[in-house]
Order: C-alpha cells, then structure tokens, then sequence
C-alpha cells in the first residue's frame, strides 16, 4: 500500500472507504495511519468522510428516514430503522439531499432499498483474483508469446501499469485485451477493462471466453451496472463454467 505515489482523490477516496469499513489488515490499517499523519490530502479526505458518514447516520436526516424506512416490509426488511429528531433547519435539508445523492451516486441506495447493506463494488472486491499467467503454461509455444517474457514477467510481479504497455503490443488481440483487461482493472479503470473484456468475450473462438466473461461481471459490479452483471452471472450459473457456483453465490446477494 504506497500512497504517496498516488496523487489522485480517488484511490485516496477508496483507500479511506476501506479502512472506515474496516476492510484493511491490522498491518494495512498500521500503514494507513501513518500516512495520514504525513500527507494533509488524505487526512482532509479521511476527515471528510468521517463526517458525511456521522452527518448521513444522524437523526435529523428526515428526507433519507423517509425513503429508506418505507422499505421496512416483512418479506424484505430494512437492516436498521434511522431514527426520528425533531431538529429541521436548511442544514439538515441540504444534508439530507446531499447524502441521499451520495447514495445513489455510490450505488448504496440499491442495495439499502433491497434490504442489503452490501455495495456492488464490495461484493466484486471480495470474488477478484488476478487471473494465472498464460506464461505458466505450456502452451505458450502454441499461442507464440515466447518473445513476450517482460510484459508476463512483470504481469506475474503484480507491476500492472507497466505490463499493460507490453500487453497493448502483443499481436494476439485476444491475448492482448485478456490481459490488457486485467490491467485496467487493477489500475481501476473498470470502463477501459469492460472494453478490453468484451473485445475477448465477442471472440467466441479463444480459450479465455469463460474467464473474460467472468471478469466482465466484475468489472460491471466495479461500475454499479447491476442489471447488466446479474444478466453475465446468470448465463454463467446455468452453464459449466468454472465460476458457476460463485456466480450464483453473487446472484443471491444481489436478489
């Protein structure tokens, strides 16, 4: 976890969803702490999530009350009722609305009105793993990557942007935009590895159609696109696929 290499607000945004979630390590949660102490941009962000978290979880938020707890049915119960203050005032208004808008931005409100507090990205986060490195394999003489040891030596070493270089200059397209893919989702860029996985998965001729297909349900989980996840999820449940039983583990969380 280096995070000074890292200048841009939305690792420091994620960085800090994860230690408030308590999502880090106790050795992760070390290092994130230490840093605060030294970089004033992630301690800005982390004390500016703190408080929308308690302005978001404080009783006078009458507009979020409202919607939510609605949705407090017996069949598909609320997981906790936000309580009632009689405090009004354009503070708790504009709060209300801004936090409600957080929701729905985040794509928490889904999963809050369907009575989950789970987001997509986390239920994504918790199924990820890289995939194998074809240069483990033997059929690496038959797919004709021999010359291309750099791009999956530094793949397997977890250096993902400098990979992904030599992975856009392979002539295998589907090689390329397999990995390429993994790459960019690493690097969280989830709309360039939508693309990178759809390239792959519209090839129906390859090896890699049912990992890639995998991949782009993530990737569509990373991006809060629900609908269009839950429909690759169901196809993969329903076939033999490797990933069907996670596939419908998902599709439980997402119902």
């Amino acid at each position: 976890m280096n995070f000074q290499k890292t200048t841009n607000m939305e690792r420091y945004t994620e960085s800090v969803d994860n230690f408030l979630c308590g999502m880090m390590s106790p050795q992760e949660n070390e290092i994130f702490l230490n840093e605060v102490e030294n970089n004033e941009s992630l301690k800005k962000e982390l004390h500016f999530q703190e408080e929308l978290r308690n302005t978001i979880n404080d009783a006078g938020f009458v507009t979020i009350r409202n919607v939510l707890n609605k949705r407090r049915t017996a069949k598909n119960p609320f997981p906790f009722k936000i309580p009632y203050n009689q405090k009004r005032g354009k503070y708790y208004i504009y709060a209300a609305a801004a936090s409600l808008a957080l929701l729905i931005a985040s794509g928490l409100l889904y999963f809050f009105l369907n009575g989950q507090i789970v987001a997509p990205e986390q239920i994504a986060q918790k199924y990820y793993k890289p995939a194998y490195s074809i240069h483990d394999y033997r059929s690496i003489e038959d797919q004709d990557l021999s010359g291309n040891n750099e791009a999956f030596s530094l793949y397997n070493n977890g250096e993902y942007a400098k990979s992904l270089e030599l992975f856009l200059l392979f002539e295998n397209k589907v090689v390329s935009n397999f990995y390429t893919g993994i790459c960019y989702y690493e690097l969280h860029d989830y709309r360039m590895a939508e693309q990178s996985f759809n390239y792959v998965y519209m090839d129906q001729t390859n090896l890699f159609i049912e990992q890639a297909e995998w991949y782009l349900a993530l990737t569509y989980l990373q991006q809060n696109k629900v609908t269009e996840a839950k429909e690759i999820f169901g196809r993969i449940k329903a076939s033999k696929s490797p990933f069907a039983l996670q596939s419908s583990e998902i599709l439980k969380k997402l119902d």
